[in-house]
């Protein structure tokens, strides 16, 4: 058996590197799909139009429901829409 030379060596070694350059690009195409699916980007028309209508409703159930209420079930409201989009984008591909 011979041993390895060092020109071997220094050509795995760049293999090595490239093939962790390749994972670690792969790695950041797949964390901002995610974003994207979750946080789609908006127009500034449709982001100051939802704004308005999410603070009218908030204005408008605050004194109906209470503030603990409120909060609770808008939590819940941002969790499950949350994974709505999730499954949309997953289910796109």
């Amino acid at each position: 058996m011979s041993a390895p030379s060092d020109l071997d060596l220094a050509h795995r070694k760049a293999l090595l590197t490239t093939r962790s350059s390749l994972d670690r690009m792969r790695l950041t195409l797949a964390v901002r799909e995610i974003q994207s699916a979750i946080a789609p980007a908006q127009s500034a028309e449709t982001l100051a139009r939802s704004r308005g209508t999410a603070s009218a409703l908030v204005g408008f159930a605050l004194p109906l429901v209470g503030t603990r209420r409120l909060s609770r079930w808008l939590r819940v409201a941002t969790l499950a829409l949350t994974a709505f989009r999730i499954a949309r984008h997953w289910r796109r591909y």
